[in-house]
């Protein structure tokens, strides 16, 4: 909605209701506002006034540049007659316009009360040169086709557009085409592997546990379907019923150390009467006590062995045996 007058707090602040500029005032292409507020575009053709004479121009030409062609034209001793004539003879109230005659052209295009000066000046008053930028002073904008990481100047639409689009369509879409991906859960996986804290885990792999805190253990015991004299145990633990003379080879245990390893292999052995008992196992065989103490007895036997493997591969059992009363 148009705006002609603005009065704030009692006091008129802008107040166009007494503009009386239209386009016919305005040079074309110039701009004002009128007295209701809305802007008028000026309408009035420009005057070319050449500066020189012409055997095809429309244009009104300088006063000088006529005064200059008569001097030239007027002889010392010529009549004044041959005043009135251009250099071909031409009558120059006919070919020329008058001074009168160029002031009443521009008071016609001008307006019926404006004066050659108003040329130079728009609707308001204002002199033109004063008030708007000629089109000399406007600066030559550069806009570059092409984004830079130094030009200064704008940039096209299109190029900054085309810019974004080639961004956003190498952005992946999913995780499998990054390209540091490789880590990272692409999918769903099941965590059936890895240790529970609420059930029982199986590991059959070695675990390295540095500093384990353990409340409560057990162990599966490997023993001998009914009664034997010889076993070849696999596990810690293992509870055998011997039925004569006993034989515990232990080289499956051995070969499970790594070099700097130990590890402990107990066995509770029972039986009906007295027996010899043998340790098979390659390596140093040391005992705590005797040697013949390593019996079983009727009572049954608690036989505890240690077992360690050094640095070159070589292995110590350290054996203990408690007969049972």
């Amino acid at each position: 909605m148009a705006v002609n007058k603005v009065v704030y707090d009692g006091a008129t602040l802008v107040d166009l209701t007494g503009d009386t500029v239209t386009a016919a005032d305005l040079a074309d292409g110039v701009k004002a506002t009128g007295a209701d507020g809305n802007p008028v575009i000026g309408l009035m053709q420009k005057v070319t006034i050449d500066a020189e004479l012409s055997t095809t121009s429309t244009n009104p030409v300088q006063n000088k540049v006529i005064k200059e062609a008569l001097d030239g034209k007027l002889g010392k001793n010529e009549t004044a007659a041959r005043a009135t004539q251009d250099g071909a003879g031409n009558t120059i109230s006919t070919t020329y316009a008058s001074k009168a005659d160029v002031s009443a052209l521009l008071s016609t295009k001008l307006g019926v009360n404006s004066t050659a000066y108003a040329a130079t000046r728009d609707g308001a008053g204002n002199n033109i040169v004063d008030t708007y930028a000629k089109k000399t002073d406007i600066p030559n904008i550069t806009v570059d086709a092409e984004l830079s990481d130094t030009s200064m100047n704008p940039v096209q639409n299109k190029a900054v557009k085309t810019a974004i689009d080639t961004v956003t369509a190498s952005i992946p879409t999913k995780v499998s085409a990054l390209e540091n991906d490789a880590g990272y859960l692409t999918q769903h996986q099941s965590l059936d592997g890895y240790a529970k804290t609420s059930v029982a885990n199986t590991w059959t792999a070695e675990q390295s546990l540095n500093n384990v805190n353990i409340t409560y253990e057990r162990y599966t015991a490997s023993s001998v379907s009914g009664t034997s004299t010889s076993a070849t145990p696999t596990a810690s633990t293992a509870v055998y019923t011997a039925t004569g003379n006993f034989t515990l080879y232990l080289n499956s245990i051995a070969s499970n150390l790594a070099n700097g390893q130990t590890t402990v292999f107990t066995a509770y052995i029972n039986a009906n009467a007295d027996y010899a008992l043998s340790i098979s196992v390659t390596g140093v065989v040391k005992y705590i006590g005797n040697a013949s103490d390593v019996a079983i007895t009727s009572a049954g036997l608690l036989l505890n062995i240690m077992m360690l493997k050094d640095a070159s591969g070589n292995v110590t059992s350290i054996v203990q045996a408690s007969k049972l009363s």
